[in-house]
């Protein structure tokens, strides 16, 4: 379905719901980086469960969590997760990817209203005028790496280089793109 910026090391079918990925798939007992990888889907899954399904389970909208790609940091198989968020006629598409380093983050929106960048400059989450590298979007399909907000404040790729700036700028993300969901 999708053409891979690089190969992934997953040999499941993709996509895939990110739990049936995270039972599926285990780092090795060996590996050092195992627990992070762990601590990172988790993050994960406790985030979009918290700013994204918990006000939307009663209004009937869909919001879906899969692994659409994988790639390798530090030895370890890590998920590249893609978070689709639509009702009320709009769509908004998270792609990411954690490296234990840094997270590169693609938003894609229809429908939605665009951020302000005012807003996001108030939490210096990110460079807003700086292009993502191609080749630091490990596993990402090519045709979801994005020029800068700058470029287009409706369809960006960003790096973040935190779990906190992460779950921060998600959740400016979720207050101005999710307010019709």
């Amino acid at each position: 379905m999708y053409a891979y910026a690089l190969g992934h090391y997953y040999d499941g079918e993709l996509p895939v719901s990110l739990e049936k990925w995270a039972k599926k798939f285990q780092p090795g007992e060996s590996l050092i980086y195992r627990g992070m990888a762990v601590q990172q889907v988790d993050l994960v899954k406790w985030m979009v469960r918290d700013l994204f399904l918990r006000e939307q389970e009663h209004k009937g909208e869909r919001i879906e969590t899969n692994v659409i790609s994988t790639h390798i940091s530090k030895s370890v198989v890590l998920p590249v997760y893609q978070i689709l968020c639509k009702g009320g006629g709009n769509e908004t598409e998270i792609i990411m990817r954690g490296n234990f380093y840094d997270w590169k983050v693609s938003v894609s929106t229809k429908g939605n209203k665009f951020i302000k960048e005012d807003w996001i400059h108030l939490f210096r989450l990110t460079d807003l005028e700086e292009k993502v590298s191609r080749s630091c979007c490990e596993g990402f399909p090519s045709d979801k790496i994005y020029g800068s907000f700058d470029d287009n404040p409706g369809q960006f790729t960003v790096e973040i280089f935190n779990d906190y700036k992460l779950y921060a700028f998600m959740l400016v993300v979720k207050a101005k793109f999710g307010d019709d969901y």
